[in-house]
């Protein structure tokens, strides 16, 4: 992606308010799950300057609406202990392969999961972590990082990794790399869309 897209982007970006503000912020942030490379990706909507916590109450149940009919997203709420919501963005399908997977399962049984748990299941446990405690690493699963990777990262407490881009990487990084291209080109086309749509 372009640096002069990016700075378009951001010009854009300044122009709006309220609930489109917010719509092209999770467009761009959630790109790699709307384009299907991802089965998820978390927001926070936190009391910042743009006091993106009160934005999402007000347009949630409308944007959960669009998302879902246009995208097919469904999305999961989990409320921080530090304030603020957590939003995981998804694909209920995707999710459910990617909780599937043989590493994963192994993965989230030692973090506490019991085994034969459903999607939802997951998702609630998933939800009582983020509002009991501090962040919890197995995030990273439902977000399709590798399970070598999050093992990675606690590990080594989040040093020594090969590179980070959208997750600090401790395995295979060719693969990895190949993947944030992938995300990058989603968030790219997700920019010139919202650009051409109003953003000239």
């Amino acid at each position: 992606m372009t640096e002069e897209l990016m700075a378009r982007f951001i010009a854009y970006q300044r122009q709006l308010t309220g609930r489109e503000y917010l719509s092209a912020l999770i467009l761009y942030l959630a790109a790699p799950t709307i384009a299907g490379d991802k089965p998820a990706s978390l927001l926070s909507f936190v009391p910042n300057r743009r006091r993106l916590d009160l934005l999402w109450q007000e347009h949630r149940r409308e944007l959960a609406r669009r998302l879902g009919r246009s995208y097919g997203l469904s999305l999961w709420e989990m409320p921080r202990r530090s304030g603020g919501m957590a939003v995981l963005f998804h694909h209920r399908l995707r999710l459910a392969a990617v909780l599937a997977e043989r590493d994963n399962r192994s993965f989230l049984a030692e973090s506490g999961y019991p085994a034969g748990l459903g999607v939802m299941g997951c998702l609630s446990l998933l939800r009582l972590r983020f509002q009991n405690g501090p962040f919890p690493h197995e995030a990273g699963i439902f977000l399709g990082i590798p399970a070598a990777d999050v093992r990675g990262f606690i590990a080594n407490r989040g040093r020594n990794c090969l590179f980070s881009r959208y997750w600090k990487v401790y395995h295979q990084p060719e693969a990895a790399a190949a993947t944030f291209a992938r995300f990058d080109r989603a968030r790219e086309t997700v920019l010139r869309a919202l650009l051409a749509d109003g953003g000239e």
